[in-house]
């Protein structure tokens, strides 16, 4: 399971909750839309969260991804405004 980012659109910082089934190993990513990797968090396990600072980031539109042992379960849309 992945869960849109709270707040969205953010400023400062979004939180994306995630819960992965037992004795599977997950990563969460983040594309610009060119498609470019910008953070990843790997090595996810259980239900738990991240957290995305925004002052890393340009404003606009970014996808995050959910892959479990290899494959893309989900993506879903996120937006930063300055």
């Amino acid at each position: 399971m992945l869960a849109q980012n709270v707040p969205n659109p953010f400023t400062s910082s979004t939180t994306i909750k995630y819960s992965i089934p037992e004795n599977k190993t997950a990563m969460i990513a983040v594309f610009d839309l060119n498609g470019k990797m910008l953070l990843q968090f790997p090595n996810l396990r259980g239900a738990s969260q991240v957290t995305i600072n925004g002052s890393s980031l340009q404003a606009g539109m970014y996808l995050y991804t959910l892959v479990v042992n290899g494959e893309e379960i989900i993506t879903k849309k996120m937006i930063l405004t300055k």
